[in-house]
């Protein structure tokens, strides 16, 4: 359940691990229809949605979250990461740099961020938030494996041997990686 469990109420914790969770999600669509501007319930319903995998309409619920809701930092959070989720990385990137703007020491969606403007090619961007995942301390064999990635693109190979390094020191099983540091260390000037 990942960094979802977290976030969840008690009572949906105990819900999914009573494997209940449809009854739970019918208590809150009824006080859904009393109260349809209850926020507290409307990010459970999302919550819900979103562990069920009906992403679509767990962003339905967060976007309309976005109307009623004081905290909207971590409803940020949430549509850009399902945003990443379902791959639509602009998106994901426009949500979760409004998340940064407010609470800036979440390594994960730096590392998030980095991933999205890779896949849309933006190497520069991918970097610099990759980089400031790394100072956040999410330090991760994959943060560093794809900042690695992005600075070998770069051409800026000592960066990019370095943070290859740092990768196979977190797991030094990955023989290629281990040829890849070989093989830049001849390049390095």
């Amino acid at each position: 359940m990942g960094e979802w469990w977290n976030v969840l109420d008690l009572k949906l914790k105990k819900e999914l691990l009573k494997g209940d969770i449809k009854k739970y999600e019918e208590e809150i669509r009824v006080k859904l229809l009393l109260n349809p501007n209850d926020a507290l319930n409307i990010e459970k319903l999302g919550d819900i949605l979103y562990l069920e995998n009906k992403k679509p309409e767990a962003l339905e619920m967060y976007k309309k979250l976005l109307e009623f809701s004081m905290k909207k930092d971590k409803i940020y959070e949430k549509i850009g990461k399902v945003y990443y989720e379902i791959e639509n990385y602009s998106k994901a990137i426009k949500y979760l740099k409004k998340f940064v703007e407010t609470e800036k020491k979440d390594g994960m969606v730096y590392f998030l961020l980095g991933t999205s403007y890779t896949r849309l090619g933006n190497i520069f961007e991918a970097t610099n938030y990759y980089e400031m995942a790394i100072y956040l301390g999410f330090d991760i064999y994959q943060a560093h494996l794809k900042l690695g990635e992005e600075y070998e693109k770069l051409g800026t190979i000592d960066k990019a041997l370095k943070e290859y390094v740092v990768a196979y020191e977190i797991d030094p099983r990955n023989s290629e990686l281990k040829n890849k540091i070989e093989v830049l260390k001849n390049i390095k000037p």
